[in-house]
């Protein structure tokens, strides 16, 4: 079978994973990924111009963007990466089925953009623990069920100020159908309540700080939506040992009356 998603045309063979609801969450995470592109470049030479000073500055080259897609499946996603963002370096396209490595490389050929996709046939978890001498820009997350597993790893191989991308499709426990198993997977109890989709949006953001936490790092949430059954949310990573400290104040709990649904917070 043959999907043409955007810019895209790639090869599905069957029992590969293809998900056409999730064109929605594709398409926005080029968006935002286009938005931080320009932000990282300006970055770049803002950085530069105050690291020459008054001297004459060095001729320095921006390489762009390094993207990890730790779950890649059959690589439709990063295909568009590379057609439809400017200014890539390199594209990690992973996924630990050596049938879907193989199609990454073939859909990347088909498309004309294997000088940019680097398949990879690995653990996830594994590739980003080993990636953190060789970090990325930008990490996305898309697995299927919840991101936890994979959160305290992706926080790690990061450049300082880099942009994380996470879904989770376990929406129902993260909307309060499963306290013990949301306390479980992202630290804290969800409840079923008028604001439960924000709720379990506030709770994923949690669980990301509480990774980032573990390695003196903070996280700046960029974009968080609810959609359809699953979260999505984008956040920037920065190095902050001191705003780690900080953490703790940002944090409360919600009371929800179960018969009126007020609600009420308690930082204490």
């Amino acid at each position: 079978m043959t999907v043409k998603e955007g810019s895209a045309t790639v090869k599905l063979p069957e029992g590969v994973f293809y998900n056409p609801v999730q064109e929605f969450n594709r398409d926005l995470t080029i968006a935002v990924i286009k938005q931080f592109s320009k932000i990282h470049l300006q970055e770049f030479i803002n950085k530069t111009t105050k690291t020459a000073g008054d001297t004459q500055p060095k001729s320095v080259n921006y390489s762009g963007l390094s993207i990890l897609e730790a779950l890649g499946a059959s690589g439709l996603r990063s295909v568009r990466f590379a057609n439809e963002i400017p200014m890539l370096h390199k594209i990690v396209t992973n996924d630990l089925d050596p049938e879907a490595a193989k199609l990454i490389s073939e859909n990347a050929k088909l498309n004309g953009v294997e000088d940019i996709i680097r398949p990879s046939c690995s653990d996830a978890v594994k590739l980003m623990h080993d990636a953190v001498k060789d970090k990325f820009n930008v990490v996305d997350i898309d697995p299927y069920g919840t991101a936890s597993p994979f959160l305290d790893s992706a926080v790690q191989c990061l450049f300082n100020g880099g942009l994380l991308c996470v879904t989770c499709t376990d929406m129902a426990v993260l909307c309060g159908s499963a306290p013990g198993t949301a306390y479980g997977k992202y630290g804290g109890v969800a409840i079923k309540m008028t604001a439960q989709h924000e709720q379990g949006l506030r709770l994923l953001l949690h669980a990301i700080q509480q990774a980032a936490s573990r390695h003196d790092k903070v996280i700046e949430p960029l974009l968080s939506l609810s959609i359809d059954f699953y979260a999505r949310v984008f956040v920037r990573v920065r190095s902050s040992a001191s705003g780690v400290k900080h953490i703790a104040s940002r944090l409360a709990i919600v009371y929800s009356c179960t018969g009126c649904q007020v609600s009420a917070f308690s930082t204490s």
